[in-house]
């Protein structure tokens, strides 16, 4: 029995190309991490809030993951006359990272988490914060969509609706080959046709789902609010967009 215990340890020192010896009795541990090799995952933090990251014991990389706050809704206008409608454009999404970075010499990353925008009686809406992990990569916030003006039921209107938010990559020596920065999702166009108002939806993200045409607000993270909607003398607002975030898994 322990002559079988014994042959099935060397075994593993053997296979893993190491030398035999008598004096090291950690041998069989460093076989199985050369065997097996780093990518094991240890331990997974999200960022709703700025922070700093502090990595786990004994991790080696890190994939960062997240998106950018989304954009408003945009604002539909009162109408003077009845039957007259206004639909706003949809709001943007964030822009979006996938990115792995080597965690050799890192002891702490600060972590900006930038807020969405909220939704406004205006031609305009603001732009929400930028979200940056260090000075590895900035995630702009979506834009707005634009306010959708009165028409009547004899006429139309186009409302656009709004751009994503770009990235900034830090350091290129920061970022591994296998990285992928992208643009959030442009906001779908308002329609008020013949009195018939269709306001924009949010733009879609990775990690949340748009608002609905309406006004609606984004559900979780990165996608953009829906337009707002009027069928009466008031106006409405567009729907506020999805808040940033960063999803880290660390592997040893």
């Amino acid at each position: 029995m322990f002559n079988m215990l014994l042959a099935e340890m060397i075994n593993v020192v053997d296979q893993a190309g190491l030398p035999r010896s008598l004096t090291d009795w950690t041998q069989l541990y460093q076989a199985i991490n050369k065997i097996v090799g780093p990518g094991r995952l240890i331990n997974r933090q999200a960022f709703t809030s700025s922070a700093n990251y502090i990595p786990a014991s004994g991790a080696t990389l890190a994939r960062v993951r997240g998106c950018g706050a989304g954009g408003p809704g945009g604002y539909a206008y009162p109408n003077p006359t009845s039957g007259s409608v206004s639909a706003g454009g949809g709001g943007g999404a964030g822009a979006e990272c996938d990115i792995w970075i080597s965690l050799s010499g890192i002891t702490s990353v600060p972590v900006t988490i930038g807020s969405p925008a909220a939704a406004i009686a205006s031609d305009a809406q603001n732009t929400g914060g930028d979200s940056m992990f260090g000075n590895y990569v900035t995630l702009k916030a979506g834009q707005g969509g634009a306010a959708g003006i009165s028409s009547s039921s004899s006429s139309s209107s186009v409302t656009s609706g709004a751009k994503g938010g770009d990235y900034i990559g830090g350091t290129a020596s920061l970022l591994l080959t296998s990285s992928i920065l992208k643009k959030g999702a442009s906001g779908p166009v308002g329609l008020a046709v013949n009195g018939t108002a269709v306001p924009g939806f949010g733009a879609s993200a990775t990690f949340g789902s748009p608002g609905a045409p309406g006004g609606d607000g984004a559900v979780n993270f990165g996608a953009g609010g829906g337009g707002g909607q009027s069928l009466s003398p008031g106006g409405s607002l567009g729907g506020i967009g999805g808040g940033a975030v960063f999803y880290v898994e660390e592997y040893a």
